[in-house]
């Protein structure tokens, strides 16, 4: 293994969050679409709450540019042209750059992903699973739910052949989407496994893939072939081969 020294003002990120009020949802889903993306760039469209005091539903964009803040506005100046309320982006350095991300990773609660990969973004659903996310979040359970869509460059992962590595779905998913009920109380499991399946069929329905489609750590009760793809056969036989017992089965397992 190398490693290669990087000077502190170079190891950072241009990231933070856009806010735009909810007529801006077709525009941002549009351009989401047509947006080239370079290799330094991931994007990620949010519907959020404000939190358990109001509950006012939000939307949010987020870079994340492994660049400076000059060059990543430049780069996003089609989302700056939709005009966002708020602008919290700043260049971060390396260790604080995902701390966006922490309260995902709050251990408690229930948070079944549904996940869905899509060949494209479309407006209309945008806004239709927006309106659903509106209502739901009226509950007081649904209060931390989120719908996350993310989009990032796929050139390097494509540019190996399909048969090089068990990389799933590489050569058709554009876009990666987690409808994520968050919750406390087992009782409302009913309500909220509902809501997520309801709004991942709906993003299936025009997502352009000849075949449901999902990334695994999105995942959830979808079915093996939907995970893994044309991987699947040859997964199986290097299961058996190097993990005969299934010790490691405990998520998605290729053991059974």
């Amino acid at each position: 293994m190398k490693s290669y020294p990087v000077t502190t003002g170079d190891n950072g990120a241009w990231t933070g969050t856009l806010i735009f009020t909810e007529d801006k949802i077709e525009a941002l889903v549009a351009t989401i679409k047509k947006l080239q993306i370079p290799p330094e760039l991931a994007v990620y469209l949010y519907y959020v709450s404000s939190g358990p005091s109001d509950k006012t539903p939000t939307v949010i964009i987020s870079p994340y540019y492994t660049g400076t803040e000059e060059a990543g506005k430049k780069i996003f100046a089609p989302f700056y042209a939709i005009g966002p309320i708020t602008d919290t982006t700043a260049w971060l350095p390396y260790h604080n750059s995902n701390d966006g991300s922490n309260s995902f990773c709050i251990k408690g609660g229930r948070k079944p992903a549904f996940g869905v990969g899509l060949g494209q973004t479309d407006p209309a659903t945008g806004r239709s699973v927006w309106n659903s996310h509106k209502k739901f979040l009226q509950n007081p359970e649904a209060a931390n739910s989120v719908v996350l869509v993310e989009a990032y460059s796929m050139g390097a992962a494509r540019s190996f052949s399909l048969s090089s590595s068990a990389y799933a779905h590489r050569d058709t998913i554009n876009f990666h989407v987690a409808v994520l009920p968050w919750y406390n109380n087992s009782s409302f499991d009913k309500q909220a496994l509902a809501w997520g399946s309801q709004n991942r069929d709906l993003l299936r329905s025009t997502d352009m893939l000849d075949k449901n489609s999902t990334y695994i750590n999105f995942a959830f009760a979808d079915p093996l072939e939907t995970i893994y793809g044309t991987s699947l056969g040859r997964l199986k036989i290097l299961k058996k081969r190097y993990d005969p017992f299934n010790r490691f089965g405990q998520y998605f397992s290729l053991g059974k």
